[in-house]
């Protein structure tokens, strides 16, 4: 075997532009059944080894696993609502009682700003620093990129300690600095990687600082049954209901949540044990929280039942609400891609975005709160007693807007629900023209931080002005249920949630009543969103190039084949395959797996993935049992040294032992509309093509299939996609 470089492709046409890039690897979903595995499972199922009625204790660890993310999540949860409510609450303290004291008094304004301004200046630059020099992946909510990850794309660093870190603390803080963001989407991240680090089975410290030297392998024989790309997809799934149930306090909506966005693989088992451990992390988040178990979100938006009866008219109005949800949640999708395209790629440029968009932030809110804000007599209906800021308004009286902009998002939304008549015209729509357009500027930026709560915020300021003027054009007395149908359709026409939105809602509200109209306002804001474009999450994974395999398989895939795209450039190994030639093989050849045939033919066996390949070149006699484990579950990207020696060893190595037994195989005439629903459903890596011999003439990876679909769901012509696909083949790494 003399394997050369594979040279990167170039684009055949236009639309390949958007074909994803080649850093993101593909996760391994298949089972990889082999020697080893074979006699692994041989001797845990061995009559004599049987354990507790049969079992051999894996299931019963799998369980205490699930309650433990359910637990996990929830203490993380308090912790996070702790410190942003602490650090919260001491800034809009301070600000009401200074400018309160200072009512009047104009030269003070500019000076109270300027510390106001550095307060949260400091709070979001030095969030922004973490992600940029500690953990670039914890920007954003991470939504996005969990839904990759769960499709079956390799995220390098996205779920390790380091990105935790900076999540969990750079939320606090961009939450904290008056940002325009929630902690709602990084407690879905954050629930992910406590569901992935219950995999881990083996850590090892380093440590060289200080004069300190520490080498040392923590490991947990318990967890290495489950250290693999499947299970820790499912335990990923499981910590992604449970940090949305802990954030809405509705476990059946977080799980519905993970069904519908996030997970891509699904089975009653795990909706079963998905649904267990994100009641527990509600049940136990409400004790740590409220003592009771009465509220059990992070977020409760419980609210007094609505009694007024619907009449069949207002779906007329449900549904202009819903179209004017989808049409901004399309507007605020297209700005957001543009603005994707401006922005800074240097760290210096990111930090410099991040602090102008901190002093505009802060500029905005603080100066449009004073110059039109509205001054109302105090009320005391409202729902949380600290609710109202009295700002520059004289004493007996609090400012509107400032109430809205500065109090506790969750009291906002409360009172914005049960009181939208309370609030003057000019208050609702100032509040809303601020929220939405901060929050269009603020996501994207360097720092942690989610969509959920301005979504919400700005939709029931809508709803509630909606509200208001049917109850003064028309008499309909009930305007604090357009502000929940307004945050509906705030959320549908962004993120374009259906099922798993109209549960949370009737959940975290409590008005199940009003099933029929939120189902109503959501469809109308979807199918309006859908038609100008895609939702934010699928955007988010666009703008960042990172591969993602829907599970809608265009008609147009019927009419090409497997051979039309394959990559027929294929590196095959034997049974009999030597020492100095898989050497040559790893550091010419970039693929990351390789077909097995049968020696002195090319007729298809297995499959063996470079880790495993590279792992088979450092053992030698002596079996080491961390090489052995990673032979039975190879890992998405290799981390052990590729520097080989390049002196001749003509000694075999276990390919036969190590490769993947009886993997799936198309042949070149097979339908690229089956190829896909292969992978979509099957979680296959690779694809191996073969001819009615069962000879090996090329291999399908995701990366194929999308540039494919590029292409085929493209408006050019016909004839020409059927040129571009046949340009597509290549011999890009797999």
């Amino acid at each position: 075997l003399q394997p050369a470089p594979a040279p990167q492709p170039t684009p055949a046409v236009g639309v390949l532009a958007k074909a994803p890039a080649s850093q993101f690897e593909s996760l391994n979903f298949e089972r990889i059944i082999n020697k080893f595995f074979i006699q692994e499972q041989s001797a845990i199922y061995k009559s004599e080894n049987r354990k507790f009625f049969g079992y051999t204790g894996k299931t019963a660890t799998r369980w205490f696993l699930t309650l433990m993310i359910g637990l996990l999540t929830s203490l993380m949860a308090k912790g996070l609502i702790f410190f942003i409510d602490e650090l919260s609450h001491f800034r809009t303290k301070n600000l009401n009682e200074i400018q309160g004291h200072y009512v009047g008094v104009k030269s003070m304004s500019v000076a109270i700003f300027v510390v106001y301004a550095l307060w949260n200046l400091t709070l979001a630059c030095v969030g922004c620093l973490m992600v940029l020099n500690i953990s670039p992946q914890a920007a954003g909510a991470g939504i996005a990129e969990v839904k990759a990850y769960l499709n079956g794309t390799h995220i390098p660093r996205f779920l390790s300690f380091p990105c935790f870190l900076v999540k969990f603390v750079g939320t606090v803080l961009s939450v904290s600095s008056g940002l325009t963001v929630g902690p709602e989407g990084p407690l879905v991240h954050l629930g992910a990687l406590i569901g992935s680090s219950v995999t881990r089975g083996f850590k090892n410290i380093r440590i060289n600082m200080l004069g300190l030297k520490v080498n040392k392998q923590i490991r947990m024989d318990y967890l290495l049954p489950f250290r693999n790309d499947c299970d820790r997809r499912d335990f990923i799934s499981i910590g992604v209901a449970c940090g949305f149930a802990a954030a809405f306090g509705a476990p059946i909506g977080g799980v519905l949540f993970t069904l519908e966005e996030a997970s891509s693989f699904w089975s009653g088992k795990l909706m079963w044990r998905a649904l267990t451990a994100a009641a527990l992390a509600c049940v136990f988040l409400s004790l740590l929280e409220h003592k009771s178990l009465g509220y059990f979100g992070l977020i409760s938006l419980k609210t007094e039942t609505i009694d007024k009866p619907i009449m069949l008219g207002e779906f007329a109005a449900y549904g202009v609400l819903g179209a004017v949800g989808g049409l901004l949640g399309a507007l605020y999708n297209s700005g957001f891609k543009a603005l994707a395209a401006r922005r800074s790629k240097t760290k210096k440029g990111k930090l410099m975005e991040m602090a102008v968009t901190s002093v505009l932030t802060s500029f905005v809110l603080y100066f449009v709160t004073l110059w039109l804000g509205v001054c109302s007599d105090s009320y005391d209906g409202w729902n949380h007693h600290e609710f109202e800021l009295r700002f520059n308004c004289p004493k007996g009286q609090f400012n509107e807007l400032a109430s809205l902009i500065f109090g506790l998002k969750e009291g906002v939304i409360k009172e914005l629900i049960i009181h939208p008549s309370k609030f003057a015209y000019v208050t609702l729509v100032t509040c809303f023209c601020i929220v939405y357009t901060l929050q269009l500027f603020t996501m994207g930026t360097a720092i942690p931080g989610g969509i959920f709560m301005p979504s919400i915020l700005s939709g029931c300021a809508l709803g509630g002005l909606f509200g208001r003027m049917m109850e003064d054009w028309f008499d309909v007395a009930k305007p604090g249920a357009y502000a929940m149908l307004g945050a509906v359709a705030m959320l549908s026409g962004i993120q374009r949630t259906t099922i798993s939105l109209c549960v949370i809602m009737m959940e975290g509200t409590g008005q199940t009543e009003y099933i029929l109209p939120i189902i109503f306002t959501t469809v109308v804001a979807n199918y309006i969103g859908n038609y100008f474009n895609i939702g934010i999450y699928e955007l988010t994974l666009e703008i960042k190039k990172i591969p993602f395999l829907e599970h809608h398989v265009h008609h147009a895939l019927d009419m090409f084949s497997v051979g039309q795209v394959m990559t027929p450039a294929v590196v095959t190994l034997s049974t009999e395959t030597t020492r100095s030639q898989a050497i040559s093989i790893l550091k010419n050849v970039y693929h990351s797996g390789f077909p097995v045939v049968a020696p002195g033919t090319h007729k298809f066996i297995g499959i063996i993935l470079r880790d495993q390949l590279n792992t088979l070149m450092h053992m030698d006699d002596e079996v080491k049992p961390e090489l052995l484990e990673r032979i039975r579950v190879p890992r998405a990207s290799t981390s052990l040294p590729t520097n080989l020696n390049d002196m001749e060893d003509d000694r075999p190595l276990d390919i036969a032992g190590a490769m993947n037994i009886g993997p799936h195989m198309v042949t070149a005439d097979c339908p690229l509309s089956r190829a896909y629903t292969m992978f979509c459903f099957m979680g296959l890596r690779h694809l191996v093509v073969v001819d009615i011999d069962h000879n090996v003439i090329g291999i399908l990876t995701r990366k194929d299939l999308l540039k494919a679909e590029h292409v085929v769901t493209s408006k050019m012509p016909f004839e020409r996609k059927r040129d571009a696909v046949m340009r597509l083949r290549s011999v890009e790494p797999h």
